[in-house]
């Protein structure tokens, strides 16, 4: 498959015993994620598509400062949990083999052990 590919010039046939090692594809959506799926090591990972994400709003006079999170601004930790879950039963995320998430209290953040 890689012997015929020339992407921008470059002809990938000229490259000896090449092998994909990686696969990197992005949701074309507002919010969407970015999966890179790594072969080496068997792993998967999952991050925003920072084109897809908002930014601030910038002109002439710098970039506007967004406002900073308060304690009163965020949410229980059962609701994080419930947030959680639905996100990796809506990407098909198999976590039988870990525990029941915890929230960190450093930071807003689900971790699994």
């Amino acid at each position: 498959m890689l012997s015929s590919l020339s992407i921008d010039s470059v002809a990938l046939s000229a490259f000896q015993n090449a092998n994909v090692t990686n696969i990197t594809f992005s949701e074309d959506r507002d919010y969407g994620y970015t999966v890179n799926i790594d072969f080496n090591t068997m792993s998967v990972s999952l991050s925003q598509n920072w084109e897809k994400w908002s930014t601030p709003k910038c002109d002439a006079n710098g970039c506007e400062t967004p406002k900073a999170l308060e304690k009163q601004d965020s949410i229980s930790s059962d609701e994080l949990k419930i947030i959680g879950k639905k996100f990796l039963t809506k990407y098909g995320i198999d976590m039988n083999s870990y525990g029941e998430p915890k929230v960190q209290d450093s930071f807003p953040m689900i971790a699994y052990e």
